[in-house]
């Protein structure tokens, strides 16, 4: 499902210019310095467009309907819907074209998502997460280059899942601000995704 609001667009096509970008980074094309400038470059377009004041107010009115903390069973629910492919779940992921991922590219991201307790998440720290998230990537991944061969694939390989599942969960919540009755779902959805990120770059336990 294509989504054509002006103030979710933005959003969405910066979160997709970020995705490329990273995958660039990660290979260090063209060069790892220039690599990173356009990474750095891609995330402060995510940043100025998911701050923009009219997306902020779609997103606190759809929040206002969710509760603070969702808890684990909940958490593991939406997972589970993946698996078994419900309505809300056959939704959720046709939203994920809109942002860089197919299908099938967003279900084989799901099918490595874990719970491990209740989750907050709060629209207000989102930026802020990102940033986190973001500095300590791209030290991890300037870390990884130096590492042997083998070592140095497999810890790529984590950062990336890592960084799919942030993105993914940041721009299926983001998405479905417009649709209330399934924003629960993917409120919760982007918990898990940002969390998972969370621990798999910077090993900080989900909230």
């Amino acid at each position: 499902m294509f989504i054509h609001q002006k103030k979710f667009r933005k959003f969405f096509e910066a979160l997709e210019s970020y995705k490329k970008c990273f995958s660039r980074f990660l290979k260090g094309y063209p060069t790892p310095k220039k690599a990173e400038t356009n990474l750095q470059h891609a995330l402060s377009g995510v940043l100025a467009a998911l701050t923009d004041s009219e997306l902020m107010t779609a997103l606190e009115e759809a929040r206002e309907q969710s509760p603070d903390t969702l808890s684990e069973e909940f958490l593991h629910s939406i997972l589970q819907d993946f698996r078994d492919g419900t309505k809300v779940s056959k939704l959720e992921l046709s939203l994920s074209n809109n942002f860089g991922f197919s299908k099938n590219a967003a279900m084989r991201i799901i099918t490595e998502l874990t719970v491990l307790e209740a989750s907050h998440v709060s629209f207000e720290e989102l930026p802020s997460r990102l940033e986190a998230l973001h500095a300590t990537m791209v030290k991890e991944v300037k870390v990884a280059r130096e590492l042997p061969r083998r070592e140095k694939k497999k810890r790529k390989r984590d950062i990336s899942r890592a960084t799919w599942s942030g993105l993914l969960g940041v721009g299926t919540g983001v998405a479905n601000a417009m649709a209330p009755p399934a924003f629960l779902f993917s409120f919760g959805f982007m918990a898990i995704g940002i969390n998972q990120a969370g621990r798999d770059i910077i090993g900080e336990p989900s909230d």
